[in-house]
């Protein structure tokens, strides 16, 4: 759970840590979300159901690729969320708003496909970066899991505000075994 405790988004230092420490891909949940509750709410039923999997379900390739693909996209999406797209892109999206002298709280169907233009440059960027550092550094090592780099991210504001985002990308992985066996799993 990210401590910040701020309206959207997540405390840049704690996250630069768990990035620095090559922990993002090894932790059972991440949330940084608007209120306590919606982040105890989202990362709690995360970590517990993902537990839970581990001891019980992971009996078979094709049901560990599916379960630890699902947790590997679930994680990743909510760091870019709460992390990458509420800390760092909306603050700049706002400014992007602020500077056209858009209403924030009310975009105009135009205004929303400008704004979501511009984020999804600067989330795709990010998005590049945490591909890089969540996928690249030994996820293997500790899952049996090989993931290739999440790609066809798309970005949308669906209430024509910068509140709320749906962010999507397809995760394909695989395990680790002799006959390396490719498993997509469309999420």
């Amino acid at each position: 759970i990210d401590p910040k405790g701020d309206v959207q988004g997540g405390d840049a230092s704690f996250t630069a840590e768990l990035e620095r420490k090559n922990l993002l891909p090894r932790i059972n949940s991440y949330a940084a979300w608007n209120t306590a509750g919606n982040t105890i709410g989202t990362t709690l039923p995360q970590g517990a159901i993902f537990a839970l999997s581990k001891a019980k379900l992971l009996r078979s390739d094709e049901a560990k690729t599916r379960i630890l693909t699902a947790q590997n996209w679930f994680t990743f999406h909510r760091v870019l969320d709460d992390y990458y797209f509420h800390t760092i892109v909306r603050a700049k999206a706002k400014a992007f708003i602020a500077q056209n002298k858009w209403n924030a709280l009310r975009l105009s169907d135009e205004a929303t496909r400008e704004v979501e233009n511009y984020s999804l440059q600067l989330l795709n960027e990010n998005f590049k970066k945490l591909s890089s550092d969540y996928f690249d550094k030994n996820l293997a090592d500790s899952t049996n899991l090989i993931c290739d780099e999440p790609s066809d991210l798309s970005f949308d504001l669906p209430w024509n505000r910068t509140f709320e985002a749906a962010i999507n990308f397809n995760l394909q992985c695989r395990l680790t075994d002799k006959n390396w066996k490719k498993i997509n799993v469309e999420t």
